[in-house]
């Protein structure tokens, strides 16, 4: 009984990490498609489900990236997918 609650567990854990780091491959992409200024990849990555409100690496958003690169087909696009204008990063 033990075992199999631990096995239970295991898989539990597994099948989780295995959910937020296909998550994570997402966003990341998403952040690559906003760099590249591809809106195309951008709404076909929020349409899958892509977090706009993931955080970076450095602590700022796709949204931070789509402004900066003066982007404003992906600066709307990543706003109507729910992405959070007020969000603050290392320097506020």
């Amino acid at each position: 009984m033990h075992k199999t609650r631990l096995l239970a567990t295991a898989l539990g854990l597994t099948l989780a990490l295995g959910v937020q780091v296909q998550a994570q491959a997402a966003d990341r992409t998403l952040l690559d498609a906003v760099k590249d200024g591809d809106s195309v990849a951008v709404q076909s990555l929020l349409a899958a489900k892509a977090d706009p409100n993931a955080p970076l690496a450095d602590t700022s958003t796709v949204l931070a990236w789509a402004v900066a690169h003066q982007d404003p087909p992906i600066v709307r696009a990543l706003l109507a997918s729910g992405a959070n204008p007020d969000a603050a990063d290392r320097a506020g």
